[in-house]
């Protein structure tokens, strides 16, 4: 199967999951109270905290080891360990909630229990995303693909199920999402055994601490992605209430489309892109830089166009109440093109294993967006808000792409007749 055919898989796939959330929005955001879908934002937001912990990261350091060129019973003995890392970790976790409850809660946001529960999610998370990090280091697609359509679509009954079967309250809405989770993470792990990926009594302390060393320093990086993509809705929650975090909740999940675009082409793309840069090949170097600058030409335009037409979305997607979001949409848009920018760069660094430095590069622009954004709620409105979410962005991609350049150099000088 050529490049073009598996990136149409996995963007099919990746397009299917992330337009169940967007169907179920009319939905929700009809249903629900302003102020219950704010809370279910904060809580969505909890999930994103946890999954920067939950198991350290090691999905990547697994992914990693497959192109080490290692026998299979080592790669299965890899494997275990990470998932021995993840077990610990989530009781390690669970125990520390359970100790500083009445101190890490605020009952006007959310309680005890929703933290468990946004816990326990991640958790199962962490078991679906190392199944398809498997399916897509091997270029199954096609197995990709099936996967993800279990999870949109049992995410997408559940739901419906439970809106008809109880209130639409914000605990009726995270019991489907946790069902949803727990249904798709258990088909995950059998599959994962029924392959011979991962075996119980396979496990290795050298290989952990391999894992952990891969995955460690990149809790900072994705603390800094929380801190970059999430954070503002807590702020925003905390500081003028849930009904202005669901102005702002609508806007970013309508803008998480064109960023899973960008993610699905990145998935199809990274075993190609990871064997190109193995052979070191000039030719196949100057095909990346090219392939590189039509990608950023391609987003750029792609920016412009969402910044001017996405703001009539809003009240067809949302409906009424939703209105002020015309205002912070566009800003949105633009920065989650900055996104696709940044992940044409990353790969050069998980590449050459330097975790540590993307880590702080994303965990300062992290802090730098949450302390302008506590500023801007306080003195601004939430538009301003989605301006510094843009211009955040906008420096991890500078930021990153500077950096890679100077851990692995390319020929980005071309000459206009290439």
């Amino acid at each position: 199967m050529s490049v073009f055919n598996k990136a149409g898989h996995y963007l099919l796939s990746n397009a299917f999951s992330a337009a169940i959330p967007f169907v179920l929005l009319p939905i929700l955001t009809r249903k629900m109270s302003l102020n219950d879908y704010g809370e279910f934002s904060v809580f969505q937001s909890l999930i994103t905290g946890f999954g920067a912990l939950v198991g350290l990261n090691t999905v990547g350091a697994a992914a990693r080891k497959y192109y080490d060129d290692v026998i299979f019973g080592h790669l299965v003995r890899y494997n275990s360990s990470c998932f021995a890392i993840l077990i610990l970790s989530l009781i390690f976790l669970y125990i520390v909630i359970s100790l500083l409850s009445g101190v890490i809660t605020r009952k006007e946001l959310f309680d005890n229990s929703l933290l468990m529960i946004a816990l326990f999610i991640s958790f199962f998370n962490y078991v679906l995303l190392f199944r398809l990090s498997q399916f897509q280091i091997r270029e199954q697609s096609n197995k990709y693909f099936h996967y993800q359509l279990i999870k949109g679509g049992s995410l997408f009954i559940i739901v419906l199920l439970f809106l008809e079967l109880f209130d639409a309250s914000v605990r009726t809405v995270v019991m489907a999402f946790f069902t949803s989770a727990a249904i798709v993470a258990f088909i995950s792990m059998l599959s994962l055994f029924r392959s011979g990926l991962i075996k119980i009594n396979s496990f290795s302390i050298a290989d952990s601490v391999d894992a952990i060393k891969f995955g460690l320093p990149l809790v900072p990086h994705v603390l800094g992605v929380f801190l970059l993509s999430y954070i503002d809705r807590i702020v925003i929650a905390t500081s003028l209430g849930n009904e202005k975090a669901a102005i702002y909740m609508l806007g970013v999940q309508l803008s998480l489309g064109v960023c899973c675009f960008f993610d699905a082409l990145n998935k199809a793309l990274l075993p190609w892109f990871y064997r190109a840069l193995k052979l070191n090949d000039p030719d196949k170097n100057r095909l990346i830089v090219k392939h590189t600058y039509k990608a950023l030409f391609m987003i750029s335009i792609v920016a412009l166009f969402l910044f001017f037409v996405s703001p009539t979305f809003i009240t067809i997607v949302a409906g009424e109440k939703y209105e002020s979001a015309r205002d912070l949409i566009g800003w949105l848009f633009v920065g989650q093109c900055y996104v696709g920018c940044y992940m044409l760069f990353t790969n050069y660094l998980f590449f050459n294993k330097k975790t540590g430095v993307l880590s702080v590069i994303t965990f300062l622009t992290g802090l730098m967006h949450l302390l302008f954004v506590s500023y801007a709620v306080n003195n601004y409105d939430l538009n301003m808000v989605a301006k510094i979410f843009c211009i955040s962005m906008f420096v991890r991609f500078i930021m990153t792409a500077l950096l890679a350049n100077r851990i692995h150099p390319m020929p980005w000088k071309l000459s206009l007749n290439e």
